[in-house]
């Protein structure tokens, strides 16, 4: 990592690749647990460990539960 002094004299962070990754890995990027989707009925970012499938479509659980009242049960969880 430098500091570097551009031409218009404003100093800027010069940083490598492999830097760059160790500071995520260390942060838990790199982490599929930090994957973010949209509710469906809210759009809201929610993370992909909290998120609840209806009918192929990801929602939040307070959308979860409301689309389960209003449509009954989840077709992707009953059996054929």
């Amino acid at each position: 990592m430098k500091i570097i002094t551009t031409a218009s004299g404003k100093q800027q962070i010069k940083i490598s690749k492999s830097e760059w990754e160790a500071i995520g890995r260390k942060a838990g990027w790199d982490n599929d647990k930090t994957l973010e989707v949209m509710c469906q009925a809210c759009h809201e970012m929610i993370s992909e460990d909290d998120s609840l499938q209806y009918d192929g479509m990801k929602f939040c659980k307070d959308c979860y539960k409301v689309k389960e009242k209003e449509s009954g049960p989840n077709p992707d969880e009953q059996e054929n």
